[in-house]
């Protein structure tokens, strides 16, 4: 990445704030990580915009000096993103250029459509912009997990469930993964512990008799919004079920007397 391609949005700095000279200001560059950890502290993986559902980064500054002076800048996911490898090779995309001083900087997520009075402030933090050089910023980003529902009907006569829950597409969704051979065509499964809150259900693929008790909302806290595939079976019929899960499609109601891919 070596253009620089800045887009500015609502930028009311006051005064000579853009040096004249050789420019000064800030890089950033970015990463999303997973915020479930149900699998142990090292579990959460690097995910991509896409895989995380982001279509814009923003950046909020505030010139420390002179709090009037203030401006976002917003730009494409993409232009910024790197994973650790790439920050330590290649220059990004996303670059303000600043005096030299200390700003009060916050970073915030733009789903697609999202109007930026819906933005999600993710990360905040105090950036010293240093004189005659430009100031590298990585943020490690984690967007809020969602609390999903699965809601169960059919579970009268299902015999045996079974539930697993795997990326859709993880080559585009996990950049700094490495799958083994045949996980691309099997699935990497999210996480090996993920469980409803009431203990009626695992994502892992473990069975688990059916009963009308099932029948009922099920929620699933602390999950990363993306696409996944379950994969659910009943015995008799098995079926995988594409998903995207996020703020506005937390729920998701299956009837297991008839599997929407069954048949």
């Amino acid at each position: 990445m070596s253009d620089r391609r800045i887009v500015l949005l609502g930028l009311v700095f006051a005064g000579c704030v853009f040096p004249a000279g050789d420019p000064t200001g800030v890089e950033f560059s970015w990463r999303f990580v997973e915020a479930n950890a149900v699998d142990g502290e090292e579990s959460p993986r690097a995910r991509s915009c896409d895989g995380i559902q982001v279509t814009e980064v923003a950046a909020d500054i505030t010139d420390d000096d002179a709090p009037s002076r203030q401006g976002i800048f917003r730009f494409d996911c993409d232009s910024g993103y790197q994973t650790q490898r790439e920050f330590q090779t290649e220059a990004s995309d996303a670059f303000v250029e600043l005096q030299p001083g200390l700003y009060q900087m916050q970073v915030l997520a733009l789903e697609e459509d999202t109007l930026f009075g819906d933005a999600e402030l993710l990360e905040e933090r105090e950036v010293d912009v240093a004189d005659r050089q430009v100031t590298t910023e990585l943020w490690e980003l984690v967007r809020p997990p969602l609390d999903w529902e699965l809601v169960l009907t059919g579970a009268e006569d299902c015999g045996e469930l079974s539930l697993a829950l795997f990326y859709d597409n993880p080559v585009e969704q996990l950049p700094e993964v490495e799958l083994e051979e045949g996980q691309e065509d099997e699935g990497l499964l999210y996480r090996q512990n993920l469980a409803s809150e009431d203990g009626a259900l695992r994502f892992d693929g473990t069975s688990t008799e059916c009963a009308p008790a099932l029948n009922t909302a099920h929620r699933v806290p602390d999950v990363d919004a993306g696409a996944y595939v379950l994969e659910v079976a009943t015995g008799a019929s098995a079926c995988r079920v594409r998903i995207a899960i996020g703020p506005e499609t937390a729920s998701l109601p299956l009837d297991l007397a008839n599997l929407p891919c069954a048949g």
